[in-house]
């Protein structure tokens, strides 16, 4: 939820409930993040805030207070712990774990493509992650290298659930100032409009996969609605195309977890996981090749002498 190092903020020495503001770091729309510390028990916490015009909107309370349960309801070793919940002014705060790393984004952008198996296990350890949300009845819907932080002792951990949707409470949020996604790892059923679940999470997941494998992401175009439209009609370079030590194998997987209908993707993010091990664990992840000029050679004098 958090990257060091913090920087000055207004907020700095200030007292949030029972914890001590010492830096900000990151600030959006909604509200602020901060480092701070828990004096009676030792411990650095990040406070994130819905600032005090988000606070007096109805809904972005709602919505923020939906973050919190959700990060309460799932206990995984891939998601930031909540550590609680509070009000301080016109503003609500949420306290969870603080995390110092980078995002796999700032990663990405500074270092290029991940080594093959290295994508992989980083798929693999979010996929975790939502597979433990799922259970919860919760589907994420904001998958992406920005939400997903490498800490320092290499840990992943998934961020920012803002937008999680709750597939049992009844209560129906209104759509007013809502932001649906990331367009570029938005699945086509959320894009629209219509009924999520967890092979959304699956798509977003595949997005990333393709972007931590690759160094790009898969739709691109000069607005909302030239990524949408790439994206319902499954338009995409395949990986292999983009890095030489890519094997068919990846495409299909890629294929899988990218595929426009919910109904081609994989079930679940465990059987997306699995799906992942198994190209991982093929003997030949080469990318195929045609046959040299002594192979072809040898191969007709073979049917050559076949014929005699």
């Amino acid at each position: 939820m958090n990257a060091a190092p913090s920087t000055p903020s207004e907020y700095a020495g200030l007292s949030i409930g029972p914890y001590r503001v010492e830096g900000e770091l990151a600030r959006g729309g909604m509200g602020i993040v901060l480092a701070a510390v828990d004096p009676m028990l030792g411990r650095k916490v990040a406070l994130k805030l819905l600032g005090p015009d988000a606070f007096r909107e109805k809904e972005a309370r709602r919505r923020f207070l939906q973050e919190a349960r959700a990060l309460a309801r799932v206990d995984h070793p891939n998601i930031v712990p909540i550590y609680g919940v509070g009000r301080h002014g016109e503003q609500i705060y949420i306290a969870t774990q603080f995390v110092t790393g980078e995002t796999l984004l700032a990663y990405l952008r500074r270092e290029g493509p991940l080594p093959i198996s290295a994508a992989f296990d980083v798929a693999r350890d979010v996929l975790a992650a939502l597979g433990a949300i799922h259970a919860c009845g919760l589907v994420h819907r904001d998958v992406k290298s920005e939400n997903v932080m490498r800490s320092e002792d290499g840990r992943i951990k998934l961020l920012d659930f803002g937008i999680v949707k709750d597939l049992r409470s009844a209560i129906r949020l209104t759509q007013t100032n809502l932001r649906l996604g990331t367009p570029h790892y938005t699945a086509p059923e959320q894009a629209r409009g219509e009924r999520v679940d967890a092979r959304t999470d699956v798509y977003s997941a595949g997005v990333l996969l393709y972007e931590l494998l690759t160094g790009e992401i898969p739709f691109d175009g000069r607005n909302t609605t030239a990524i949408y439209r790439k994206c319902l009609r499954g338009e995409w370079p395949k990986p292999s195309s983009r890095r030489k030590e890519l094997s068919h194998a990846v495409d299909a997987l890629l294929a899988r977890f990218l595929a426009p209908d919910p109904r081609g993707r994989f079930a679940s993010a465990a059987e997306a996981a699995a799906g992942i091990a198994r190209v991982a664990d093929a003997k030949d992840d080469e990318p195929e090749r045609k046959p040299g000029l002594k192979s072809s050679i040898r191969r007709l004098l073979g049917l050559a002498g076949g014929r005699r």
